[in-house]
């Protein structure tokens, strides 16, 4: 994928820093021909022209992991994923992500709730919503 920072020491995504960050940079994403040929070949779907849908479960968390690693202990909490028109599969897609909503209840459990979309052109293509537990 192209976009990706190559960066080893990556600075751990600490829910007061996604807290007080709100909103991630925007960077342009472009997934190369090999790596559809193998996403294809792992879910065993046809290639196409068009972005297969469950790409966005990639670019729906790389959106807020991109620049920061992803602290031990995180947990998956639910994905909602919203395709709004079809993406070209040889066309970058922009992608942005913000925080939705950080809250810790009384007990101390910490939930996050990244918004990530993403763009073609001037179209926006998809919204991937992801609401995370977050460690202590």
């Amino acid at each position: 994928m192209t976009g990706l920072d190559a960066d080893d020491e990556l600075p751990t995504l600490t829910f007061e820093l996604a807290r007080d960050l709100g909103e991630f940079p925007e960077f342009d994403l472009h997934f190369d021909e090999d790596e559809l040929a193998d996403y294809h070949r792992i879910v065993g779907s046809t290639p196409t022209e068009v972005l297969p849908p469950g790409i966005a479960a990639i670019f729906g968390r790389l959106g807020y992991l991109r620049k920061h690693a992803m602290p031990g202990g995180g947990v998956l909490l639910g994905q909602e994923i919203t395709w709004l028109a079809p993406a070209s599969a040889s066309r970058p897609l922009r992608i942005k992500s913000v925080v939705e909503s950080a809250v810790e209840d009384d007990r101390g459990r910490r939930q996050i709730v990244f918004v990530t979309t993403a763009r073609q052109d001037d179209t926006h293509v998809a919204t991937v919503r992801i609401k995370a537990g977050w460690p202590s």
